[in-house]
């Protein structure tokens, strides 16, 4: 059987593919990879299958070994590579040098077990766990698929911005004229407590027209929430299925990623759109 090693798990690593969709109702989020163009990147590099579970990597690249020679791709914020290793061989990656979530596929993606249709990791489920030194991955069977599949990935380095486009939210009214300015006028910084949940933001508090509170409602990945504080919570990949904070918008699902390269500490603006 095909493995690769856990030799150094880096920061905080996870096996992710597309995600869990129609779970929802029963109060599982879809979970996937945090940033789908990179993650799509590395699979296409590959030829494998568009939905082939990965590694992601948050903050720090992990160390691997694998039992046999194989190809293996990355794709980080802003650059693609792919490369063959042999069996035995030990590998470390580039550190990222922007961005803050890195994809390592594997020719025939890893073959951990199928659960409620995906091999996606969600810790607060139980469904898979935070990778650790030792752990030994299965790995599926290669399609072999010729490299002109490559042709297929785009070659130019994808820049990160830092305005996200948003759509008005179900209770974007619910917040003032001051709160709204400052929403759509003010950079908020990343906070450290964000996590593969929500996205935190820091900085000026928005404003409400009133101390209303409202019944729980159902939120999506990308759904912008201001709880009491007035600092907006993006929700990511492992979202709640509900929530009962208002929202005031919600991302355009091509700028997700951004989000998902966000590091704590950058800056973030929002633009709205209709």
């Amino acid at each position: 059987m095909r493995t690769v090693e856990i030799i150094e798990p880096g920061m905080y690593a996870t096996v992710q593919d597309a995600g869990r969709p129609g779970w929802l109702r029963y109060g599982l989020p879809p979970s996937g990879a945090m940033d789908r163009h990179a993650f799509g990147a590395a699979n296409a590099l590959l030829g494998n299958d568009p939905d082939a579970a990965v590694l992601e990597a948050t903050g720090t690249m992990p160390v691997l070994e694998f039992s046999q020679s194989t190809r293996l791709a990355v794709a980080y914020a802003d650059h693609f590579q792919a490369l063959d290793v042999k069996a035995g061989e030990r590998i470390g990656f580039e550190p990222m040098q922007s961005g803050y979530r890195a994809y390592i596929a594997i020719e025939g993606g890893i073959d951990v077990p199928v659960v409620m249709g995906s091999r996606s990791t969600y810790v607060p489920g139980k469904l898979g766990e935070v990778l650790k030194t030792g752990d030994v991955l299965p790995l599926g069977i290669g399609a072999g698929e010729p490299p002109s599949i490559r042709k297929h990935v785009p070659q130019a380095a994808r820049l990160p911005r830092r305005t996200v486009r948003v759509i008005p939210g179900p209770e974007a009214d619910w917040f003032d004229c001051g709160g709204l300015n400052t929403f759509l006028t003010e950079a908020f910084t990343v906070s450290a407590k964000s996590d593969r949940t929500g996205i935190r933001l820091e900085g000026t508090p928005l404003s409400f027209r009133s101390d209303a509170q409202m019944v729980s409602a159902g939120i999506a990945f990308g759904t912008i929430q201001v709880p009491p504080s007035g600092q907006p919570i993006v929700m990511m990949a492992d979202h709640p299925t509900t929530g009962g904070y208002p929202r005031i918008g919600n991302v355009v699902e091509e700028d997700l990623p951004i989000l998902a390269q966000a590091r704590p500490g950058d800056a973030i603006r929002f633009a709205e759109v209709r």
